[in-house]
């Protein structure tokens, strides 16, 4: 088969390289901390783009490294990476979320990771459109498919991050201790009224698709106002059980 021709790969590709290289070598400098190893930093961002939406460790993210060097970063220095990314705008971590404490028990804390940009994440791990989309097909490698799906859910991210700012309110994620029930992304102010959302990177949706939804909205009556789900579909319209379908498209345009 033909490879598909995408417009301005070749650009686009230059463009983000150099990007990452004035991060790394340029950027940080700036911040006062000056690198030593830039491939070690290089290596450490291909670990975090790999976590895109997930809420594994910073020492998983280090050891998954393999930049020519016998050891990963230490802890304490993917932490100083951490805090110069995030002051650069570069990391938008997705804090957990702890409701009540009908649920504080169970709740894991650990942070989802989201770099300021899918695209970033992609070109770190040498992932272009052509092989992106050809996740969709029915041959699909499931490691692609699911790289598809974090960039989808990270590219959510950063519009419900927008829109949660706007309105002085913070978007966090929930998911208990035993791994039982996961909610993608919760929009809050506080412990007040919430919203419970979930990604799917599908235009049909079913009833198995929110049901770690309703599992919160029956947990927390009086705080979930609200449930959503955000696919890749083209209208948005609500169910009968009340649950909004909402296409990303929608969000973003």
């Amino acid at each position: 088969m033909n490879r598909v021709a995408y417009p301005h790969d070749r650009a686009r590709a230059v463009w983000l390289d150099d990007y990452i290289e004035r991060v790394i070598t340029h950027d940080f400098t700036e911040q006062g901390h000056r690198i030593r190893q830039p491939e070690l930093l290089r290596g450490w961002l291909r670990g975090y783009a790999s976590a895109t939406a997930s809420a594994t460790t910073f020492a998983k993210i280090g050891a998954s490294l393999d930049p020519g060097e016998p050891t990963g970063p230490t802890k304490k220095t993917s932490i100083a990476y951490r805090d110069v990314l995030s002051s650069l705008y570069q990391l938008d971590q997705v804090d957990a979320w702890s409701p009540s404490r009908k649920l504080l028990s169970r709740v894991a804390l650990a942070p989802k990771h989201i770099l300021a940009d899918p695209a970033l994440a992609a070109r770190l791990l040498g992932l272009n459109a052509v092989k992106l989309m050809s996740a969709t097909g029915p041959a699909t490698n499931n490691r692609d498919r699911t790289r598809l799906g974090d960039f989808f859910e990270a590219l959510v991210a950063l519009s419900l991050q927008t829109y949660a700012a706007a309105n002085d309110a913070k978007l966090s994620h929930f998911r208990d201790n035993d791994g039982r029930h996961e909610i993608d992304f919760v929009i809050h102010r506080g412990d007040a009224e919430a919203v419970g959302i979930e990604v799917k990177l599908k235009s049909a949706i079913t009833d198995q698709d929110f049901r770690h939804l309703l599992w919160v909205k029956e947990s927390l009556p009086d705080q979930i106002v609200e449930l959503v789900i955000i696919n890749t579909g083209t209208h948005a319209y609500r169910r009968q059980d009340g649950v909004a379908v909402i296409p990303l498209a929608l969000l973003t345009a």
